[in-house]
């Protein structure tokens, strides 16, 4: 779109087409075939966007080249800004049977194997190629992602030069292997970009889960994993532990709430702990012994009638065992859920650990078909409808969600629905700062740590500009110097 205009009441937006704009096979790009996205996505969309495009009334083809969307409310802060970035697909491509689903991005796809590859060719009349927000970027006539069953093949494939550029998440690898194996100065060059992730890493309780269900029980786990020994012995201490969830709300989480996060909480006051009005939120500190939390675990089990026989947890009533499994699809989280099962072991609970592939994995997930999982939350610095699909009610029943623990709260809906009509970004902050606390005193998770740079290895065949080095990863800006390019 070459203009944005949206009503004063928030309540409809217009877009005007760049009449330059075109789908890679060159054909145009007009009104109808937003229209023609709209309704697909509406219909055969993701959860994300037919829960989102369900928000808008109706559209109006106003003319070739603008569209306006009319919304069922007023107020609706963010609905602009989501609906800007919906994919565009050609109307005629999706009319086709089978469909084609034609873009206009700068690359086009070459060719593909499903899990294999994707090889990635330029196109040499992107219509946008000259256009300020796209000045020196996507400089490469050709990118190839290689997709490798582990991590530990894709560095053996970069150690052979099959690859020119690889992002290492393995801090000890980093730190051990990546130093030694080669001569940085010669071979190839290694370098720790800043970067302040919005991501957030966690073991996951599904609460569906029988055991699962009480505050409590997920409360004494929690405080059995000792996560500063993994921090120091696993992380070399090079990440940050993850005290919340939302990047607006980093600093004032870990200070007791304000007074306008408390007036958001207080008609919810018997329905929250009493704490979430007093204090901070504070995990436990180990001092490589978590004898205490152990025992202050165990006393919380046997409050609800458990007892330990034999090395195993058992419930007074049923005579059952405590007892799940934590399901896995990176072999790189085993070490991980080993080191957490062990901990748990010592209070007589048995995690039994369960590695499948990606496609098992995604089913499972997809019909809540677990009991644990180690899984990632990476939310935009300015998160908002969105979270709907993570955290609130209906989500919590609707198979393909995100929300996969099961959260389901009245304060949470509650303040979930307010994002939809803030006016200020202070007003998110709170908004975020109460639905962190909120997810932090129920124990939806153990959150575990986080990066704070990115870790990136590269032949010196690649270059990135200078004012980059202190910004997050982005190939669109790095360059083949051998090509001409200068900096």
């Amino acid at each position: 779109a070459e203009d944005i205009n949206v009503s004063p009441a928030y309540d409809r937006v217009t877009f005007t087409l760049n009449p330059s704009a075109r789908f890679n096979n060159h054909e145009g790009i007009y009104a109808q075939d937003i229209a023609a996205s709209f309704l697909f996505l509406k219909k055969e969309g993701s959860y994300y966007f037919r829960h989102l495009l369900q928000k808008v009334k109706k559209f109006r083809l106003l003319s070739p080249y603008k569209i306006q969307f009319i919304f069922h409310h007023s107020y609706e802060y963010f609905l602009p800004l989501l609906l800007s970035n919906m994919p565009i697909l050609s109307k005629k491509g999706l009319e086709q049977i089978p469909r084609l689903y034609i873009s206009s991005s700068p690359y086009s796809v070459k060719s593909s194997k499903y899990g294999y590859y994707v090889h990635l060719s330029k196109n040499p009349d992107y219509w946008a190629e000259n256009l300020l927000c796209n000045q020196y970027q996507n400089n490469f006539q050709k990118i190839h992602f290689i997709y490798f069953r582990d991590s530990q093949s894709a560095y053996e494939a970069f150690k052979a030069k099959e690859i020119d550029i690889i992002e290492e998440d393995n801090i000890e690898k980093w730190t051990h292997t990546y130093k030694t194996s080669f001569d940085q100065k010669k071979s190839i060059i290694l370098k720790e970009i800043p970067c302040e992730s919005s991501e957030r890493w966690g073991f996951l309780f599904n609460i569906r889960h029988p055991l699962f269900k009480d505050i409590d029980y997920r409360r004494a786990i929690s405080h059995c994993f000792n996560t500063d020994l993994i921090h120091e012995n696993y992380y070399h201490n090079a990440l940050q532990r993850s005290e919340n969830f939302f990047y607006p709300s980093k600093n004032s989480i870990t200070h007791p709430p304000c007074p306008q996060v408390i007036d958001l909480l207080k008609p919810f006051s018997s329905l929250l702990p009493p704490a979430i009005f007093k204090h901070a939120f504070t995990f436990p500190s180990f001092e490589k012994n978590n004898r205490v939390h152990r025992q202050k675990s165990l006393k919380i089990f046997k409050k609800k009638g458990w007892y330990i026989q034999n090395g195993h947890l058992i419930d007074r009533t049923t005579k059952e065992k405590f007892e799940f499994t934590l399901l896995i699809s990176y072999p790189k989280f085993q070490r991980l859920a080993l080191a957490f099962a062990k901990d748990l072991e010592k209070i007589g609970i048995k995690a039994h650990i369960r590695i499948v592939d990606s496609t098992v994995y995604q089913h499972k997930l997809n019909e809540f078909d677990f009991d644990m999982i180690i899984h990632k939350w990476d939310y935009s610095y300015a998160p908002g409808e969105e979270l709907m699909n993570h955290w609130s009610c209906k989500a919590a029943a609707t198979k393909a969600s995100k929300n996969l623990s099961g959260a389901c709260h009245p304060a949470l809906d509650h303040l979930l629905q307010k994002i939809a009509h803030i006016k200020t970004y202070q007003e998110l902050c709170y908004l975020l700062d109460g639905i962190d606390r909120i997810l932090l005193y129920h124990y939806y998770t153990i959150p575990l740590f986080h990066k704070n740079k990115i870790f990136l290895a590269y032949y010196p065949t690649l270059m990135l500009p200078d004012q980059y080095l202190n910004s997050c990863f982005s190939l669109s800006k790095w360059w083949v110097p051998q090509c001409g390019w200068k900096k």
